[in-house]
């Protein structure tokens, strides 16, 4: 099996997310030119537990301000690092599990992410 994972890995076929979840590109997407949306990608990397979107990502989705960020900040307890995945830059903080805001579940196409509040974002303005 490691063996067609790295072979699809070569042709652009799937992405690494984590240590257990690969996502499938589709072939339509021709030239990788398809993405998912940056919060179902967050959430799948951080396997939905122990994470916050914050920043202006944050304060872009609740229409706080009207600037398409640059870069989604993720505030979680184990990754750090910027990683960019499908052309998005995801910038990963680590914080202890006390600092990190108490996030509200928001749905998008059917699937659930946990953001900062409304109130929380207002600082990111």
């Amino acid at each position: 099996m490691n063996v067609y994972l790295h072979r699809l890995k070569n042709k652009c076929r799937i992405i690494k997310l984590n240590k257990s979840k690969y996502f499938l590109v589709p072939i339509k997407a021709v030239g990788n030119k398809w993405s998912e949306h940056p919060f179902i990608i967050i959430d799948e990397i951080m396997n939905g537990k122990d994470y916050c979107i914050v920043g202006k990502a944050a304060a872009n989705y609740w229409k706080l301000i009207e600037q398409i960020p640059f870069e989604f900040e993720v505030y979680n307890v184990k990754k750090q690092g910027i990683v960019e995945i499908f052309h998005v830059r995801l910038n990963f903080k680590k914080r202890r599990k006390k600092n990190i805001p108490t996030g509200i579940t928001a749905n998008m196409q059917n699937h659930q992410f946990v953001i900062s509040s409304k109130e929380e974002s207002r600082k990111w303005i």
